[in-house]
Parts: C-alpha cells; structure tokens; sequence
C-alpha cells in the first residue's frame, strides 16, 4: 500500500470506530422514561367518599373520584354515590399525601312486612342521606399498579335529617392504568 492509501485506510478505520462507539454511547444514554399512570379502577369503602367500586382519575395535582354500589331486590334497596375531590399535596417515591374532600349519597327503600296473617301487606319506608366530610389521606404504592389509600378527618353525616358530626375513615385498593 502506498502512503495515501494507507492514511486513508487508517481515517476511514479510526471514523468508523468512533461513530460505533457513539452509536452505542447513545444508547446508554437514553433515560427509559417512567409511564405515569393517571386513572384507577377499585373497590371503596368510606364514609362520607362512598362505598363500592370506584374510578379514580388523577393527572395532576387535583383529581377526583366516583364510587358506586348499587343493592337491588324486589323488597328492599340500598344505593351509595360518592363524589370526592383531591388534591395532592407531596408526591414521594413511595407515597403520595393528599387533601380530599368528599360526598356520599345515600338512598334507602326498604319494604317491612308487619301482619303475617295477610301476606302482602307492607309499609314501604325510603330515605335519602348525604353525608360530607374533609381530610388528608395517603396513596400507598404498594406496587408499579397498585395503591392502596387511607384516607381519615371530620364528617358531617346525615346532613339534612339527624345531624352527626364526628370523624370519618375511609379506606380504598386500586389498580391504576
């Protein structure tokens, strides 16, 4: 090989090296970016934020959730709503500590049979309820999907009939997506 041939040969060697070696650098340089799960679907027990399963959506630092359990038979029902608002107030890599406000309504239809010697003659009794409360609660990541919430404060139950106001306890499991 001549003397320019031999540089050549040894500049296209050295180039295709260093683009190899960048090519791979690169690689390690990309940061695998973590997907951020935003909505939840579970089961809820609270309170004043409802009882059943619940669908919790949260994007940012406010979110919401909805809770329902309907209980239907032909003599007696029970029906839960929950709304409740939050509002997260520290985000860690183990759990969130939040704010929440929430809304439970209730409606009761019971059917009460009161003369066995006439079957069929009943006393039909309904009712509705709404009880609200405010707290803190945590979001505990149990795992990449799971959290499990404990949420507990001041509620306001029965608002509108026999009027309490003591605490309030909340509990709720959710595989979030």
């Amino acid at each position: 090989m001549t003397g320019m041939k031999k540089k050549l040969y040894c500049f296209l060697t050295i180039f295709i090296l260093i683009t190899t070696v960048t090519a791979f650098a690169q690689d390690d340089l990309v940061v695998e970016k973590t997907r951020v799960r935003k909505s939840g679907l579970g089961l809820h027990a609270g309170s004043t934020t409802g009882l059943g399963i619940s669908y919790r959506y949260w994007p940012d630092a406010f979110g919401f959730q909805v809770t329902f359990l309907p209980m239907i038979s032909s003599s007696n029902s029970y029906v839960s709503i929950g709304i409740t608002g939050m509002y997260k107030v520290s985000e860690m890599q183990a759990l969130d500590v939040f704010l929440y406000a929430g809304n439970h309504f209730i409606y009761r239809n019971d059917n009460y049979y009161y003369d066995p010697a006439y079957y069929g003659d009943y006393d039909n009794s309904s009712s509705w309820a709404w009880n609200f409360g405010l707290g803190a609660g945590l979001d505990i990541k149990l795992a990449k999907v799971l959290r499990l919430s404990l949420m507990t404060g001041f509620g306001n139950y029965d608002i509108f009939g026999d009027y309490t106001f003591t605490f309030a306890g909340e509990i709720g499991f959710y595989y979030m997506f």
